[in-house]
C-alpha cells in the first residue's frame, strides 16, 4: 500500500517536484547531483544509451515515466545503487522519481542511440 501511495504521489508531481519540494540540483555534464535533507541521488550517465546507474546514500524505490506520462520500468527496495539497462528503451527524455521515504526526487534521464 505505502509503495502505491508513493507512486500516485510521483505521478503527480512529475511536472514540477523540485519546485514544490525546494530541491536545489547541482550537475556536471555526467553526473547529475541533487541533494535535499542528507540525500544524495547520482545518476549516470546521462545522456545513456545502454545502462544507467541511479546511486542513493540510502534505501530507494523508483519510477521511470516516458516524456508521454506511461510507466516505463519501476523497482522496489534498491538499496544504495541499481544498474537498470536502457538499451531497450525508445530514444527521447524520460522522468526518473526517486522514492527516498516521504520524498520523491525527479531527474530527466536522456535516451540516445549512438
Amino acid at each position: 500500500m505505502r509503495f502505491v501511495f508513493r507512486f500516485l504521489i510521483a505521478f503527480l508531481f512529475v511536472g514540477a517536484p523540485n519546485l514544490l519540494l525546494g530541491a536545489k540540483s547541482n550537475s556536471t555534464d555526467s553526473i547529475p547531483l541533487l541533494r535535499v535533507e542528507n540525500v544524495s541521488v547520482y545518476v549516470a550517465p546521462n545522456p545513456a544509451s545502454d545502462y544507467i546507474t541511479i546511486s542513493v546514500n540510502t534505501d530507494f524505490d523508483f519510477i521511470l515515466f516516458s516524456s508521454n506520462g506511461k510507466q516505463s520500468y519501476s523497482v522496489s527496495g534498491c538499496s544504495e545503487s541499481y544498474k537498470m539497462d536502457v538499451s531497450s528503451l525508445s530514444p527521447g527524455i524520460y522522468i526518473l522519481n526517486i522514492l527516498v521515504d516521504e520524498n520523491i526526487y525527479t531527474k530527466r534521464v536522456i535516451i540516445e542511440r549512438k
